[in-house]
């Protein structure tokens, strides 16, 4: 077991089309977040436990949900808790690289409540559209670029509500806040 203060903020899920199979992974933080002190020792990490191959349906059970099922055991038999967990893919599924089945968005749909988990889908401002895939990753930069859209679009009022919550986390969360709230390509 890892121990007490590990945390995950769900499971990203990828497809590989020459396999037909699904590969998952749950990227793990310690309560550390934002230590780095060289003279104390308290310094943050991180963690990865994935799925080792990408995994074809059998007989009696779909890829997808044997993947998603493994990983989430595995994590909590480590100690590894979850905070606000979702289902995620590459790049909100327009990664070209990493291209998905047709029907993803549903097959996650499905996934999301027989977890307990949020789903990515529930977009609070759907009209509103973002730009973050090629453009500057720093988080400054994207927190700046949803409020300017949630300004133009007319939901200033909303504006306040979005930066504490996208704040309120690590990088990993302020992605899932954005994605909640804005359409992002």
């Amino acid at each position: 077991m890892i121990g007490d203060g590990y945390w995950s903020s769900g499971i990203m899920v990828t497809y590989q089309q020459a396999s037909q199979g699904w590969l998952a992974s749950a990227r793990f933080y310690d309560d550390g977040f934002g230590r780095s002190d060289a003279d104390t020792g308290e310094i943050s990490t991180i963690g990865v436990l994935n799925s080792r191959y990408f995994i074809r349906d059998g007989h009696q059970h779909d890829g997808l949900t044997a993947v998603i099922d493994t990983v989430k055991a595995d994590a909590e038999r480590l100690g590894i808790a979850w905070r606000d967990p979702a289902l995620f893919v590459p790049g909100d599924g327009s990664d070209l690289q990493q291209p998905l089945p047709a029907d993803w968005r549903s097959l996650l749909d499905g996934h999301a409540p027989r977890l307990g988990w949020e789903n990515p889908d529930d977009i609070r401002h759907p009209d509103v559209v973002v730009q973050l895939t090629g453009e500057d990753g720093n988080a400054f930069a994207i927190l700046g670029t949803v409020r300017r859209a949630l300004h133009q679009a007319g939901h200033a009022d909303d504006a306040a509500e979005f930066f504490a919550e996208a704040t309120s986390g690590d990088y990993d969360h302020l992605l899932r806040t954005c994605m909640r709230w804005v359409t992002v390509r």
